[in-house]
């Protein structure tokens, strides 16, 4: 016979299971994958050109809607950590963009977030994270801006993973010695 108070916990347990269980199904999270769920973190983050490419970029990443101000930093890569002593800071332009526009997702709102670099300093290596301005950023990102003048570059297609592109899809040791520029993945993906 199981005492009165450990009845009463067993019972105090299960009905907390089955309270937490029922909350669950009320997520506003519910049929999204866990990839797809916003925090206060960044993700998402996408560097693309955006005007000329040897003195401009932009960067765009998504948060949870608790971030109300975004931020981007950039500096000049050095040799140590003291680039962050020279970067500057940039405010981000914040959109506000609701999943359930997207196939069949129930309605969630996320926010997107984007900065344009500009006045950048060609075929100079530059440093850039992205975030809320206090302790939720992405780590520091590296890229190179492109020649005033043009010159040879290389890039790297991939395609689907039949035929020749999946050969370097599955052997990117295969790139150790070519530092492509830019990376295409022209892919198929189911989501």
């Amino acid at each position: 016979m199981i005492n009165l108070p450990l009845r009463s916990a067993f019972l105090f347990l299960c009905g907390l299971a089955l309270s937490l269980t029922a909350m669950a199904h009320d997520s506003p999270y519910n049929g999204l994958r866990h990839w797809e769920i916003p925090s206060r973190d960044p993700d998402r983050i996408n560097l693309t050109f955006y005007g000329p490419p040897e003195s401009s970029r932009a960067v765009t990443w998504r948060t949870s809607v608790e971030v109300k101000k975004a931020y981007a930093q950039i500096a000049k890569a050095g040799n140590n950590s003291d680039f962050t002593d020279r970067s500057k800071r940039f405010d981000a332009e914040t959109e506000v963009f609701d999943l359930g526009l997207y196939k069949s997702n129930k309605s969630l709102k996320v926010n997107y977030h984007s900065v344009v670099f500009n006045g950048l300093t060609p075929e100079t290596d530059y440093l850039y994270r992205v975030g809320d301005g206090n302790e939720r950023w992405s780590e520091w990102i590296q890229f190179k801006t492109a020649s005033a003048q043009p010159k040879p570059f290389t890039f790297v297609y991939f395609g689907p993973k039949r035929g020749p592109c999946s050969l370097v899809a599955s052997h990117p040791e295969s790139l150790r010695d070519r530092s492509p520029c830019l990376i295409c993945c022209a892919c198929r993906r189911s989501y």
